[in-house]
C-alpha cells in the first residue's frame, strides 16, 4: 500500500491529525496536507482510492498539477537513471544530470534533491 493510501486512511478512517500522521510516517506535514487536499479536490472516494493502482492514483491526485510544469516531466523522465547513478561509489551531485540540473533547479535545490535520494 502506498503512503498516499495510508495517509488518507489514517486521516479519514482513523481520524488522525496531519501532525500525527506526519510523525507516524516520517513525512512532512506539508506533504500530508497536500495529499489530503488533493484527495478532497479530486472527488474520489476512499473505496475508489483503495482499488486504484499506485500510478493511476498518483495521476488522479496530482496529474493535472504536474502536467503544467515542464520541470516535472524532466524529473520524471530522468529519476530512475539519477537514482541508479547516485547509488554508485564516487558519484557526486555535479556528475549526475549535468545538462538538466541547470534548467530545472537552482544549485542549492539540486544539491538538496540529490542528498534526499542518495541515501
Amino acid at each position: 500500500m502506498s503512503k498516499i493510501r495510508i495517509i488518507l486512511n489514517y486521516h479519514f478512517k482513523r481520524g488522525l491529525s496531519q501532525r500525527e500522521i506526519s510523525r507516524a510516517l516520517k513525512v512532512s506535514r506539508y506533504v500530508v496536507g497536500q495529499y489530503i487536499t488533493d484527495f478532497k479536490l479530486s472527488g474520489l472516494t476512499l473505496e475508489t482510492v483503495n482499488k486504484l493502482s499506485d500510478s493511476i492514483l498518483l495521476d488522479k491526485l496530482t496529474g493535472s498539477k504536474n502536467s503544467k510544469d515542464d520541470r516535472y516531466k524532466i524529473i520524471s523522465e530522468n529519476m530512475s537513471k539519477w537514482l541508479i547513478e547516485l547509488k554508485r561509489t564516487g558519484v557526486t551531485d555535479t556528475c549526475c544530470g549535468k545538462n538538466t540540473k541547470i534548467s530545472i533547479l537552482p544549485d542549492t535545490a539540486w544539491h538538496n534533491f540529490v542528498i534526499t535520494f542518495r541515501y
